[in-house]
């Protein structure tokens, strides 16, 4: 995962796109997400994953249908986020 999304966060290097009602900068706009779930393979419990934006940028989060952007600490990647969040205790 970390590799793909490091490729996909060097790659989006885009123009904003445009709509009839507004312009949405680079920040804004997701070009690529990458998911983690399971343990079980039906129905997983956990999901995590990582949206990267045109910009380049990256945000970690938690949860499927309500998700929560995760903060990274200091010194830490989006990577180690979403590993401290999904690592058992």
């Amino acid at each position: 995962m970390k590799a793909r999304v490091t490729v996909l966060a060097d790659d989006a290097a885009r123009q904003p796109q445009k709509t009839e009602l507004k312009r949405y900068s680079p920040a804004e706009q997701v070009v690529a997400r990458a998911e983690l779930a399971g343990p079980e393979r039906r129905l997983p419990s956990r999901h995590a994953g990582i949206d990267v934006h045109l910009d380049g940028s990256s945000e970690p989060y938690v949860g499927r249908v309500r998700r929560r952007q995760l903060e990274p600490q200091a010194g830490d990647d989006v990577f180690s986020a979403i590993r401290k969040v999904l690592e058992p205790v």
